[in-house]
C-alpha cells in the first residue's frame, strides 16, 4: 500500500467520520457557574410550605372519592321493623363507590348519603339519619367498613431500602409515610429529598428540594400528590470515573480532604491514548434538581496537557475523554499504517518529545 493510498484513506476517514462525534463546547460563564456550584446540594425550601392538611397515622381514616364502602344495616331487637323496606335488605354489606361528590347510594332511599371526610363512624350516623325516620320506624344499627381503598400512585428511589412505584391511600400521601413503606433512609442515603412534581400553572416538571427529617424536627409532614416521584439524594461516592480514550478507564478513589485535578483523574487512568491525541476531556457531574451538568476542559497545547491542571474533580464526577472526528481519523490512521507497512508500531508520544516508532519490524 503506497503512502498515497494511506493519506488518502485518512482524508477520507476525517471527512467522513464526524456526525455522531462529540465536539469540544467552549465554557461560558454562565455555564461554568453552574458546573461550579454543582454537585451535593442543601433543602432550599421551607418544608413547612409542603405541610401535609393530615399527618400520617394521626386519628381515624377519613372517606375519599374513589373508596368502596361495604354498608350493614340491621334492625333493633324487641321493637317494630322496617317500616318500608324487608328486615333483611340491608343486612348483607352492600358495596358502595363513593363518588367524586363525596356520596355513596343506598337502596331503598331516594336520596343520597354524603359522607366525604367522614370518619367511619360519622358515616354511620349519616346513614342512620337517611333510614331513620323517613323509612325505618326504628334507628337501625349500622355497620360500615372500608372495603376497598382509593389509592394513587408515587414513586421513590435512591437511598432507600426498598425502591420502587407504591399505591398509597390518601391518608398516607406524604413524605414520611412513603419513606416508612419503603422500609427509610439506606445506609448509603441522606435526608436530602427531591420531590419532582407538575406544575399545574406551567405544566412543566419541577423540583421540590428538602430535607427528610423535618417531621421529626418541626412535627409537620410533607403532603405528596398524585404523580410525584420522590428520590432521596445518595451519599457522594468518594469515587471518581473515568472513561473513554484512556489506557486504564475505570473507578477510582477520591480520598477524603484531598483534591483530585484532571490531569491527576486521567494519570490515574493510565493516560490519555496518544494515538488519538484527544484535545479535550468533558466532565459530568450533578446539579441541585439532579440534572447533569456537563463542562468541556481543553488539554493543553498538544504537548503538554496545561489546561487540565487547575481542574479540580468532585467526588462522584464523571471524566469522559470522548471520541471526535480528528481522534477517530488518528486511530484509523495508525491502524492503516500498521497494516499497510506490516509494523508492529507503538507511537509513544512524551511531554516535550516526538513522536516515536518501535516494533520488531521498524529496523528492517
Amino acid at each position: 500500500m503506497t503512502m498515497r493510498v494511506i493519506v488518502g484513506l485518512a482524508v477520507a476517514a476525517l471527512a467522513l467520520g464526524g456526525c455522531n462525534f462529540t465536539k469540544y463546547q467552549r465554557p461560558t460563564d454562565e455555564s461554568m457557574k453552574a458546573f461550579d456550584t454543582a454537585g451535593s446540594a442543601l433543602p432550599q425550601v421551607n418544608a413547612g410550605d409542603y405541610a401535609a392538611p393530615v399527618k400520617a397515622g394521626n386519628g381515624p381514616y377519613r372517606i375519599v372519592p374513589g373508596d368502596v364502602l361495604a354498608v350493614q344495616a340491621a334492625p333493633r331487637e324487641g321493637g317494630e321493623n322496617f317500616s318500608v323496606v324487608r328486615s333483611d335488605a340491608l343486612q348483607v354489606g352492600i358495596p358502595a363507590r363513593v363518588a367524586m361528590d363525596g356520596s355513596i347510594r343506598l337502596p331503598f332511599a331516594l336520596e343520597n348519603a354524603k359522607v366525604l371526610g367522614m370518619t367511619l363512624a360519622q358515616a354511620e350516623d349519616a346513614i342512620t339519619a337517611l333510614y331513620y325516620p323517613k323509612y325505618l320506624k326504628q334507628p337501625p344499627l349500622v355497620f360500615v367498613q372500608v372495603r376497598e381503598y382509593q389509592t394513587q400512585s408515587v414513586a421513590i428511589s435512591g437511598g432507600v431500602v426498598k425502591p420502587g412505584r407504591y399505591e398509597q391511600r390518601s391518608d398516607r400521601m406524604t413524605l414520611l409515610s412513603l419513606l416508612a413503606d419503603a422500609g427509610g433512609i439506606a445506609q448509603n442515603g441522606t435526608p436530602v429529598v427531591r420531590i419532582q412534581r407538575k406544575d399545574e400553572e406551567t405544566s412543566q416538571r419541577k423540583t421540590i428540594l428538602l430535607t427528610a427529617t423535618h417531621g421529626t424536627a418541626l412535627g409537620d409532614d410533607v403532603a405528596l400528590l398524585a404523580g410525584d416521584s420522590v428520590e432521596v439524594e445518595m451519599i457522594p461516592a468518594n469515587t471518581f470515573t473515568v472513561i473513554g480514550l484512556v489506557n486504564m478507564p475505570g473507578r477510582f478513589e477520591y480520598q477524603t480532604g484531598a483534591q483530585v485535578s484532571l490531569i491527576q483523574a486521567l494519570a490515574f487512568a493510565g493516560g490519555i491514548n496518544w494515538i488519538a491525541d484527544p484535545k479535550f476531556a468533558r466532565i459530568y457531574r450533578r446539579d441541585a434538581q439532579g440534572n447533569l451538568v456537563t463542562a468541556d476542559f481543553t488539554l493543553g497545547d498538544g504537548k503538554t496537557p496545561l489546561g487540565a491542571a487547575t481542574t479540580i474533580l468532585k467526588p462522584g464526577d464523571v471524566v469522559a475523554v470522548e471520541q471526535t472526528p480528528r481522534t477517530a481519523a488518528m486511530l484509523f490512521l495508525a491502524k492503516t499504517i500498521q497494516a499497510g507497512l506490516n509494523l508492529d508500531v507503538g507511537m509513544v508520544y512524551t511531554m516535550g518529545k516526538d513522536v516515536r516508532f518501535s516494533g520488531s519490524n521498524s529496523g528492517n
